[in-house]
């Protein structure tokens, strides 16, 4: 730690190069930017006018990002991460710090419903990131309502829930699988 008491991420730089971290600062942002401005337009309201990506933060998320696959990949003696825990720990960390604000000139007549929406929007940009990175989302599904169920029940998670990007890992990965035939339709 330096003298202000932050740890000195400078080590990252020196493993991954300061172009290469921007890049993916760089990255984020532009997803950032797309996922919100398609998630607001789909709800048929002019809501992007409510938010905003704060840089800084979204810096905090690459920081962290980065740490950890510097760590893990430490950890288990490798070189190079796989896809998924690319996709899980971007989300995780998106998800985690909330680089998604809202602006303060939200109307008072604004509906409950949009308001509840507003306090998920960095879980629910953090998964279309991290399941964008994983799928090829120009690709038609066939997973219909099970599908929606699963991003709302992930999004709840990501918002109420102790998640980590293991979690989120294993959902991508659960999610990458072949479906199986459930047989969990029984209530208590």
């Amino acid at each position: 730690m330096d003298s202000t008491g932050y740890k000195d991420y400078n080590y990252l730089v020196d493993e991954y190069g300061e172009e290469y971290i921007l890049e993916r600062f760089e990255l984020l942002l532009d997803k950032s930017e797309s996922s919100l401005s398609a998630y607001c337009n789909s709800l048929s309201k002019d809501l992007l006018q409510y938010f905003c990506i704060n840089e800084h933060t979204l810096l905090d998320v690459v920081i962290n990002y980065f740490a950890d696959i510097t760590r893990l990949k430490k950890f288990h003696g490798i070189k190079k991460v796989n896809s998924v825990k690319i996709a899980a720990y971007t989300g995780y960390w998106l998800a985690k710090i909330k680089p998604i604000q809202i602006k303060d000139n939200v109307p008072d007549d604004i509906s409950d419903e949009y308001r509840l929406l507003f306090t998920k929007i960095n879980e629910k940009v953090a998964l279309n990131i991290s399941f964008g990175m994983a799928f090829d989302n120009s690709k038609p599904t066939n997973g219909g309502s099970n599908l929606t169920e699963l991003y709302k029940s992930i999004v709840y998670s990501l918002a109420y829930r102790i998640s980590t990007p293991q979690a989120l890992e294993l959902m991508i990965q659960a999610h990458i699988s072949t479906p199986l035939n459930p047989v969990l339709d029984m209530l208590d």
